[in-house]
């Protein structure tokens, strides 16, 4: 069982992001990141989302992806979200499996 949930970043930063349970370094969670990163978007890596509601209180494997800045211009510019989407299919296949 895998839980991800997609959001968009805010706060003058630029990048993709993933947050895990006490920022455990889980393949899926670097591969989603590796995979964005490949768009043109800064790999900010994998850190703590204990805090985070959906992290802490989801029972099964949990990944809160921020895909990118909102309010950064080459974020804005750089965004797709059907590349974005594409990018975390492929990761989870390549981590799960295939389809």
């Amino acid at each position: 069982e895998l839980f991800i949930s997609i959001h968009l970043n805010a706060g003058s930063g630029s990048g993709v992001e993933a947050y895990t349970w006490k920022g455990k370094d889980l393949a899926i969670a670097n591969h989603i990141c590796n995979n964005i990163s490949k768009l043109d978007f800064k790999n900010r890596g994998v850190k703590d989302g204990s805090k985070l509601y959906v992290i802490k209180h989801t029972k099964m494997t949990a990944v809160l992806v921020e895909c990118c800045f909102v309010d950064s211009q080459d974020d804005y510019l750089n965004y797709n979200y059907k590349s974005i989407a594409r990018a975390i299919y492929n990761a989870i296949i390549s981590v799960y499996g295939k389809e």
